[in-house]
This record gives C-alpha cells, structure tokens and sequence, in this order.
C-alpha cells in the first residue's frame, strides 16, 4: 500500500504547511495591529499578493486590445454589374503604442480603429486589389492580403499590430 501511505504522508505535509502559513499570518496582523489573533481580516493586507494585483493606473507602454467594427457598411462599387456591393469589417487583434507619447491627450484607440477602417475602405476601392467584389474566392483573398497592409498603415502612425482576425464580409 505504497500509494496510499504516500498520499497520508502528503496530506499531512499540507495540513502542516497551512497551518504555519496560518500562524505566519496572524502574527503579522499582531504586530501591525489590524486583528484579533482569532480573526482573519476581509481586507488584503499591503504586502498581500491581491493588494499588489490592483491597477491604479493603466500602463501607456502597455500591449492592449481592440476591436474595429463597422456600423455603417463599406460600399464598393461592383465592375461588374455597376451596382454597389455592401461589406461589413471586424479586426480584433492586440496592439502596442511604440511612442506613447505621440498621443498624449488623445484617444489612441480611436486613431487605430479610424486607421484599419480608412485602410481597409482604400483597398476595398482598389479595383486592382479587389477586382470581382461579388466572387466569394476574392472576398476570402482579400481578407488575407489586407493583414500586412493594415498592419504596415498602423506602424507608420506608432502602432505595433498583432491581428487575431480580419474578417471582411459581405452584408446582406
């Protein structure tokens, strides 16, 4: 019954280790004055690790995400038939300031959203670039050949782009 003397000897191992981490705990709450020995407290303590969780302040040079989606659908005039055919975008991705500075004051998450929509509207206007916008097979290529465009677009005004998805879609 090797396993099951092993798993008696751990079990105590870590009733042992919660009780001294216990004792530790209600020893510092003595010397600081805070508790009753017999109490623990609601609160996190400074020095706990939730206290040192809590952001006061969001990082500028932090990596954030975003979301770009149209409300209004992206027209584009169709060659072919020349009517207009209506797309719809949605890019999420991960993005990072290179100078976080540039935008101080500004809202910089807006300036990537207007960025990747005014982009992605010129491309889908390119009739080199989007030749048949009603053939499924060029919407799907389109999509693809999009991401380093938008990406180079969001780099020259300060941006460092990871996309998750870049999806354009045709509305119904």
């Amino acid at each position: 019954m090797g396993f099951m003397d092993d798993l008696k000897d751990a079990l105590a191992r870590g009733k042992e280790a919660a009780d001294n981490y216990r004792e530790r705990e209600l020893a510092a709450e003595e010397g600081e004055g805070a508790a009753a020995p017999d109490t623990l407290s609601s609160q996190p303590k400074s020095g706990s690790p939730l206290a040192q969780q809590t952001r006061t302040e969001a990082d500028p040079n932090a990596p954030f995400g975003f979301v770009v989606k149209n409300e209004d659908p992206i027209l584009v005039p169709d060659p072919v038939t020349g009517g207009e055919v209506k797309f719809n975008l949605l890019a999420n991705g991960r993005a990072q300031m290179t100078d976080p500075s540039q935008y101080e004051g500004q809202d910089y998450k807006a300036v990537l959203q207007q960025t990747v929509l005014e982009t992605v509207t010129a491309q889908l206007n390119d009739r080199n670039f989007m030749p048949n916008p009603n053939d499924l097979k060029t919407i799907m290529m389109a999509s693809n050949r999009m991401v380093p465009i938008v990406t180079d677009a969001l780099s020259q005004k300060g941006f460092k782009v990871m996309f998750k998805m870049l999806n354009v879609t045709k509305a119904v």
